[in-house]
This record gives C-alpha cells, sequence and structure tokens, in this order.
C-alpha cells in the first residue's frame, strides 16, 4: 500500500475517532436534561455500543462506507431526534404527545444500537476475507511450485 493511502487511511480514521468523541459529548449533554428513564438506559446502552465501535474500528482498513453513514448521516440525526425530545419532555407538552415521541425515540435507538452492532461485526469481515484469499493464493502457489519440478524431471530439466 502507497504512503498516500495508507495517509489517507489514517485522516479518515481520526476523522472517525473525532466525530465519535463529538457525538458521545452530544449524547452526554442531552443526557442530563432527558427525565425518562427508559430513554436515559437506551443512551447509556448507545454511548457504550459508540465506545466499542470507537475502541476496534481504528484496527481494520474496512468499513469505511458503513462508517461514514453511520457518523455523518445516522448519529446527526439521532442527535436532532435527542434534542427535540428533550426540548419536548422539558417544556411539559402534552403527556401522550411526550409518550409518542419517547416510543419513537426508543424506536429508533434500538434500531441504531443493532446497526452499530452489525457494523462491528462486519468491520473485520474484510480482513477475514482478505487473509483467507492470500492462504488460498499461497496454497496454489505451493502446489504448482510442486507439479514444475516433476514437470522439468520429465523433460531431464533437473
Amino acid at each position: 500500500m502507497s504512503e498516500k493511502t495508507n495517509d489517507n487511511i489514517e485522516i479518515k480514521r481520526q476523522e472517525h475517532l473525532d466525530k465519535a468523541a463529538k457525538t458521545l459529548t452530544e449524547i452526554y449533554r442531552h443526557m442530563e436534561s432527558i427525565r425518562s428513564a427508559a430513554v436515559l438506559n437506551k443512551l447509556e446502552m448507545l454511548v457504550n455500543r459508540i465506545k466499542d465501535l470507537r475502541d476496534v474500528q481504528y484496527l481494520f482498513d474496512s468499513g469505511e462506507y458503513e462508517l461514514d453513514r453511520l457518523y455523518d448521516r445516522y448519529l446527526p440525526y439521532l442527535l436532532l431526534v435527542i434534542g427535540n425530545y428533550a426540548e419536548i419532555e422539558e417544556t411539559g407538552h402534552d403527556p401522550s404527545e411526550v409518550q409518542k415521541v419517547r416510543e419513537k425515540l426508543l424506536k429508533a435507538l434500538d434500531t441504531l444500537i443493532d446497526a452499530i452492532l452489525n457494523i462491528r461485526d462486519i468491520l473485520p469481515q474484510d480482513e477475514i476475507s482478505k487473509a483467507k484469499a492470500e492462504s488460498a493464493a499461497k496454497k496454489k502457489k505451493e502446489e504448482l511450485d510442486q507439479m514444475f519440478p516433476k514437470i522439468d524431471e520429465i523433460k531431464g530439466f533437473e
């Protein structure tokens, strides 16, 4: 891999780590004003999944597309939803309206937590696939190396 490619990968990794840190800071800020235990529990689960992902994402060269979508699209949108929920809860809107928004938020949090777990699971897949391909290529090369001396022996080229 070229030095420029390595530099680009490192830059992208750092961007993802920075976005994870920013997201965690924002979630913690919102958690200070949310009263619902159910929402707080889900947010804590989300925080833990983001931390887990943050701790392993730099180990792999794969998953860039998925991480970009997570950090650039899904988490910023979720932060808006969390902020709106906190505002609705804080301003004392109709309890039935707060409950509807809470249910939607909890569902969105569950979906996002599952998505992060899926991203974490697929990160090593490209690395595993690459290792399998390299192993298969090495095995094939060894087989061919074993065949060629035999062909040379047959032709009398020892």
